[in-house]
């Protein structure tokens, strides 16, 4: 009796404090809430998942060459000035072009091993980016201690890396949880070499019984060509007979066709997303795509954005531009998609064999 009579009297005091809390420290209660969306592997059975799981993916991000020069004088937020991500977002993934040495050297112009300095960090985590690939052709730029070094650094803020030249199940994989829902994210580099099958089959193995749902995020193609190979097909034929769920890729520096196999999406390339190219319209354009997850539905909206007139800082299009730009995308893509694209929506749920 004593216990009831003991509720009664505190309840009302806990329910005054928790008013108190959101109308007098906003903030901190915003604080709290953001810090607890971006824990990864740890979600507590209780937690709510009526909110849908948003994830967006970018392309390709560099830091170095003309984009310091430009960090430095106009500062470190100066490439992300002009878009602004949606507050609703649980996470952020993005292809990080480069390395960050324990030595850092300026880039030079016209050359190719991109080193980054730690500082520019900042810009990503500003932003909320919460996951970087570092499956590509530029994470050895400097060697295989510096690209430990990098992984290090990363790994240190609040942004975890994921990802390698080679595939290593420890490093290759990392997963994000929404409530009893688990996704794997998969970095694979296919440049200049195609990836070992067998451990594939293996990291898919693994990925299949601890996820229900596996993302390739996969550096691979030719550069600057519109139209994927036949090398990308067939790697995501096989991927998708492995277990792959969807498949995104980058690092052919424009946005590549989309296209269905055997029920499942393969974006090929979403092109640049910041990067110092400035020669032709197709490396000032990219893509970003943000996946919508919920019990009810599954789709990806597409996001075109450009640095046209605002060098390295990319910008959402405007609706005539963002209308042409998908036109085109739809033009040289599946044509089952063809009324999804035109609406910048697709259905993963709905999607035709």
């Amino acid at each position: 009796m004593k216990y009831k009579t003991l509720f009664f009297l505190t309840f009302p005091i806990l329910v005054v404090v928790s008013v108190v809390a959101v109308n007098y420290f906003p903030e901190e209660v915003t604080l709290l809430n953001s810090v607890s969306n971006k824990i990864e592997n740890v979600q507590p059975a209780f937690l709510s998942t009526s909110k849908p799981l948003d994830i967006l993916f970018t392309g390709d991000i560099m830091l170095a060459r003309h984009v310091e020069k430009l960090m430095e004088r106009e500062g470190v937020n100066y490439p992300l000035a002009n878009i602004k991500f949606d507050s609703s977002l649980d996470y952020l993934v993005g292809n990080f072009e480069g390395s960050i040495p324990k030595v850092h050297h300026p880039t030079a112009s016209f050359t190719f091993s991109f080193s980054v300095p730690e500082s520019s960090l900042t810009l990503l985590e500003n932003h909320g980016f919460t996951h970087l690939s570092l499956a590509n052709n530029h994470s050895y730029d400097f060697g295989a201690s510096n690209f430990l070094h990098t992984k290090s650094v990363i790994d240190k803020t609040n942004i975890k890396s994921f990802g390698d030249q080679v595939l290593n199940p420890s490093t290759t994989v990392t997963y994000i949880n929404h409530g009893k829902d688990k996704i794997a994210l998969i970095g694979i580099y296919a440049v200049y070499r195609i990836p070992d099958q067998e451990k594939l089959k293996q990291i898919f193995s693994e990925a299949n019984t601890k996820a229900g749902q596996q993302i390739v995020y996969v550096h691979w193609g030719e550069e600057y060509e519109l139209q994927h190979s036949a090398n990308q097909e067939a790697l995501a034929t096989e991927w998708i007979n492995l277990g792959a769920d969807l498949i995104i890729g980058h690092h052919p520096h424009v946005v590549q066709d989309i296209q269905i196999i055997n029920g499942k999406l393969v974006l090929y390339s979403l092109g640049n997303f910041i990067f110092d190219q400035y020669f032709s319209e197709d490396v000032q354009m990219g893509l970003l795509v943000k996946l919508t997850k919920s019990k009810k539905e599954e789709q990806i909206e597409l996001l075109p954005v450009s640095s046209m007139g605002s060098l390295s800082s990319p910008y959402y299009m405007n609706p005539a531009d963002k209308d042409n730009f998908l036109q085109a995308l739809a033009k040289r893509s599946d044509p089952r998609l063809t009324p999804q694209i035109l609406a910048g929506i697709l259905d993963l749920k709905g999607l035709s064999q």
